[in-house]
């Protein structure tokens, strides 16, 4: 079923909206499109009361905050992502690579941090480095995002993810999984990244970075991790490792297409 909102929001009730074609958007506009929002979720989630029955209360305080006259695009879309994350409810997905907000990455008209994240007790390490400065290693612990303490950054990405009540871990796997776009969308747009690590010895450096698009990060990956560019039998599609006392398995993904292509049954 079809509802026309102004954001691609495609959910497990098939809700599914259109693309937002101008750049900025006038108050009032901004405030039915989210109205017809919160309509069509209580309409298509019965179990809304159960999820979450502060949900009209949250989403009508929402809605009386916005007292700027008009909102761009990606202030649009972070507030339709956080009133779908006020239902409790985690079966959504909100854009894809065709929608005006989400092409832009594919487009390389955003440039955003180029990396990528783990999360382990509480604290954040780099997992991934795209950008030209090397001397950052994977590992190091990250404390601070342009003065930003990096506890304060993950808080703030986790008000735009749904899940199922407050289930930490999967907002957390979200959030692991792409940091560097969410950031972009949810926390800010800058040039350049100001970025504080503790490295293996312990010692705290300080380290500035620059915000690469979706191409250059790509190009960057392939140069410095060329054992992980590509799959190309079924081992890649999962590992099964054996010691004395256990059996390992790991399996990266639950993709329907690398099912297929690996014909794994």
């Amino acid at each position: 079923m079809k509802v026309p909102v102004r954001l691609l929001l495609v959910c497990f009730f098939g809700l599914v909206g259109l693309q937002l074609k101008a750049q900025n958007y006038p108050n009032f506009q901004v405030k039915e499109d989210l109205k017809f929002l919160v309509t069509s979720i209580k309409t298509y989630n019965p179990a809304l009361d159960r999820y979450n029955p502060n949900f009209d209360t949250l989403c009508s305080q929402r809605i009386r905050s916005i007292i700027v006259d008009s909102l761009s695009i990606l202030e649009v879309f972070a507030l339709v992502s956080e009133f779908c994350a006020f239902s409790n409810e985690g079966h959504f997905s909100i854009g894809n690579s065709q929608d005006t907000v989400y092409s832009g990455f594919y487009r390389n008209r955003y440039r955003y941090f180029p990396g990528q994240i783990d999360l382990y007790k509480g604290k954040v390490f780099l997992h991934s480095n795209f950008s030209e400065e090397r001397s950052l290693k994977d590992g190091d612990e990250i404390l601070s995002i342009n003065q930003v303490p990096i506890e304060d950054v993950i808080a703030e990405l986790r008000k735009y993810i749904p899940t199922d009540g407050d289930i930490v871990s999967y907002a957390s796997s979200k959030i692991e999984s792409g940091f560097n776009y969410r950031y972009y969308l949810y926390v800010g747009q800058p040039e350049v990244f100001e970025i504080v690590v503790r490295n293996s010895e312990g010692e705290e450096i300080e380290k500035i970075i620059q915000a690469l698009t979706r191409e250059s990060q790509v190009l960057n990956f392939k140069k410095f991790y060329p054992d992980r560019n590509s799959t190309s039998s079924e081992d890649g599609f999962y590992s099964l490792d054996f010691d004395e006392e256990y059996a390992l398995l790991k399996l990266p993904s639950f993709d329907f297409k690398r099912v297929e292509k690996f014909n794994v049954k």
